[in-house]
Order: C-alpha cells, then structure tokens, then sequence
C-alpha cells in the first residue's frame, strides 16, 4: 500500500523493520534491512578464428547467483536456517541461566528473587556481593536462602536496608537452546524466497530454487535504541537444481503485473 505525503512525494506507507520478507522453504524467517543485492556472475570464454580482429564466439564458462542482506529482529529457530546449521534447535530440555539482580535487605526479612535459583539449599549456585564487588558474602553466615529469596542472619556483616548484588543459575524450562559447532556433514540446501514491496505497492520476488548459506556466523549485540535493530549479515549461494531445465535452474525473478 502506497501513497502521497503531506509532502508532495511519493513514498511507502508500510512501516518494517527491514526493506523485505525472507523466507526458507516457506518458512518466516525474518525481515531484512538495509541493502538487499542479488549478484549474478558470469565468466565467459571467447574464440577468435583466423586473422579476424574480434571474437566471433562466446561461451559461458561459470555462473555464480548469490543473495546477500542483513536480517534482523530474528528468534533461534530463524538463526538456525538462515545461517544454514544442521542440529535442530532443543525445545524440551530445561537449560541452565545466569541472573543478576540487585536486592534490598532490611532487617532478617526475606527478600525474593526474581528467578528460583537452582540448588537454592546449599547455596552452591548462588553469590551475594556487595555493589561494588568488593565483597562477598558468606552463605549461613551473612545470609541464607529461605523460601524463595534471600533473608539477612543475626551477626551478618551486611548492614540492615543494605544494596546488593545477587548472583545464581536459574532453570529456564521454556526456552530454546541450539548447540553448533564441529559438523561434519555438509550444510543443508533450501529455497530462498526474498519478497519487496516498491514504491508503488508492488511486490517484487526473487526465488533461488536451490540454496544453500555461505554465510559466517557473526553475532553483533547493540543496545536497543529508537532506531535501532541489531542485524546479521547472510548469504546465500544459489546451486543448479538438476530437476529444472538449463538455463532456467538456479533463480527466478518475479515481478507483480506492472500497471500502465
């Protein structure tokens, strides 16, 4: 959907977070900023017969279709293909996280924590320390775990209504985790589709039929700011799919029906 602003030029109403949709074998991925650029590279052999000053015959020796962008605003699961790793992403099994927070001690009240750190009892996962760093305190001396939180001891050396830093791993039940690295076998094939909108609402697509990422892994954090998104580079290399015809096997460019 496009239109006039106030103006006088035109210009897309549709507000992304990128310049386009991405998607591997029919799946979301995720959406894409900044520059999109399709390469295609061709080498050629030229022949040249007798005396003649110029080629009269040419030949394409190599072709090379890439895709290359910057996603952003993406989940695990998305990483995963979009970077082209094998190992699927582990949904089932609780994983291990750290937390730090900072907490407030008045008197021997018990102080919760935002998570339940794992083996609360011994205190074996968990640290309090002063905030400075400084300092650090001594389970069942200066503190124990009761409950769900933390509760000053009578003789601590942490002053009453003092500031601190806790420390401790947590069990994340629900979250996903994806374990890469070593592989062995080669990187899997999918089809690419990349879908844009121009100025005038029109979709344009381009399709690799077969692809796989040439992509190194790169993983940027910034602070999310007004503006800005933290985004990852990708590449695709499109591949002969041999289930096609020569010369129409490795990408596809689709363009919605013009208006005059």
């Amino acid at each position: 959907m496009s239109g006039n602003n106030n103006n006088g030029y035109a210009e897309s109403k549709r507000l992304l977070l990128g310049v386009g949709d991405l998607y591997i074998n029919d799946t979301f991925v995720g959406n894409l900023k900044g520059a999109v650029t399709l390469n295609v590279n061709r080498k050629y052999a030229f022949q040249r017969a007798g005396n003649n000053i110029a080629d009269q015959k040419g030949e394409i020796t190599d072709e090379e279709v890439t895709l290359e962008a910057e996603i952003c605003d993406v989940k695990l699961s998305q990483l995963r293909r979009a970077f082209g790793v094998n190992q699927a992403v582990n949904t089932t099994t609780a994983k291990n996280m750290i937390k730090r927070e900072q907490i407030k001690l008045s008197g021997f009240i018990n102080t919760a924590l935002a998570k339940t750190p794992v083996t609360p009892v011994s205190g074996a996962t968990t640290k309090i320390y002063s905030l400075d760093r400084k300092t650090l305190y001594v389970s069942g001396t200066d503190y124990k775990y009761s409950g769900s939180g933390i509760e000053r001891l009578s003789g601590s050396a942490i002053a009453a209504g003092a500031y601190l830093l806790a420390e401790y791993e947590w069990q994340n039940s629900s979250g996903n985790s994806l374990q890469l690295g070593g592989e062995s076998s080669p990187p899997p094939t999918f089809r690419v589709d990349y879908v844009h909108l121009d100025s005038a609402g029109k979709a344009w697509q381009i399709r690799l039929f077969k692809a796989m990422t040439t992509t190194n892994l790169k993983m940027a954090f910034t602070e999310a700011q007004k503006g800005t998104y933290t985004t990852y580079n990708i590449m695709f290399k499109g591949l002969v799919d041999t289930t096609k015809p020569e010369g129409q096997n490795i990408c596809e460019i689709i363009e919605e029906a013009p208006t005059a």
